[in-house]
């Protein structure tokens, strides 16, 4: 074989390699699918901010001790480390992504040595690399549902609110309600259930696929989450309190006495912010039994994991405290591991 074919032939064989790259690039997203019923976080994580989800062992959560930064960790909060330098919230991930808002006040960051736009939605790899913006945007709640992240969506510009709904895979956006307040956190097996707001305060679901919109229960009903065939949500006509709505058999029971600010569901509990004259973080179980204070004061970022439930001060964001669900005795203590963590990096 002559030099003049081998340099041909070398020729030829990296610009097919870099075809294959570019072909690649291009359709990657595509080739990834998730299940119709995938969701890439629960509820009571959106409801309260979503500052933190959760998949396949690993556990994705906004450092309230380092500006919000990207952190992951175990399950056991273990291997707790920094991933990405960007304040995100409204997280949601699926075996190959993770997506959020930012939203920094406009001031730009640098991030492996690019700026970046530190307002809208976005996705990255699961180490937190490869930042991409999906859109330039405020948003709301944010939620992924099989292949497409649902999203309350403010323009600045034109004043207009509506709820869109990116694809994945083909990377197309478009408005799927014109009505922003419409919140997609109660996304369940191809639904929506959120609160009406256009003329009541009824229970409403929307099918992901029709997006056709039908009455599941009337009432003034607020942060819905729905479990099963039950419906946990705030009853705005009685003082905020939790109630559950049971689809089967259309009955309501009222779980509380309190008012309620916010609450989560997960592992067989119910955690609540009581709005009283003695404020106090609360938790009892589903079926409001065994009632227990937790710590007094007022809390927000209410947060769970499969092992754990966090929340942080009110007022400062800091300490951030966590009870193991399965600790009998409920003991809320600080998280110092998180807070060891980020004075580790900042002292880097």
């Amino acid at each position: 074989m002559s030099t003049r074919v081998k340099a041909i032939l070398i020729i030829s064989l990296v610009f097919l390699f870099l075809g294959g790259m570019m072909v690649f690039e291009t359709y990657k997203d595509y080739i990834h699918s998730n299940a119709d019923s995938f969701t890439g976080n629960t509820t009571g994580n959106i409801n309260n901010g979503g500052y933190l989800c959760e998949y396949d062992g690993v556990v994705y959560f906004a450092n309230p001790y380092y500006n919000g930064y990207l952190y992951a960790m175990t399950p056991q909060e273990e291997n707790i480390r920094m991933i990405s330098q960007v304040s995100a919230y409204m997280l949601n991930t699926d075996s190959k992504n993770l997506y959020y808002y930012v939203n920094s006040g406009g001031a730009p960051s640098s991030l492996g040595g690019f700026t970046v736009q530190t307002l809208g939605l976005f996705k990255a790899e699961r180490n937190g690399k490869g930042m991409k913006q999906i859109e330039k945007i405020i948003c709301g709640a944010v939620r992924l549902i099989g292949n497409d992240l649902y999203y309350q969506r403010y323009d600045n510009e034109t004043g207009r609110k509506t709820m869109a709904r990116y694809n994945i895979r083909s990377h197309e956006n478009e408005i799927v309600y014109e009505y922003a307040d419409i919140s997609p956190a109660a996304g369940d097996g191809g639904y929506i259930y959120y609160t009406g707001l256009e003329s009541d305060h009824n229970l409403y679901r929307m099918n992901c696929e029709t997006l056709v919109p039908e009455l599941v229960a009337e009432g003034n009903i607020w942060f819905p989450d729905k479990q099963g065939n039950l419906i946990y949500y705030m009853d705005a006509d009685d003082n905020y309190k939790i109630c559950v709505y049971d689809m089967t058999n259309g009955q309501k029971t009222t779980l509380t006495q309190d008012r309620a600010d916010n609450y989560l569901v997960v592992g067989g509990y119910i955690f609540y912010q009581r709005n009283s004259d003695d404020p106090a973080m609360m938790m009892m179980h589903t079926d409001g039994s065994d009632l227990t204070e937790l710590q007094k004061g007022i809390y927000t970022g209410l947060s769970a994991s499969s092992d754990y439930f966090y929340f942080w001060d009110y007022t400062s964001g800091v300490p951030m405290y966590h009870v193991l669900l399965t600790d009998p005795n409920h003991n809320v203590t600080e998280f110092t591991a998180a807070h060891d963590a980020a004075l580790d990096d900042m002292q880097r």
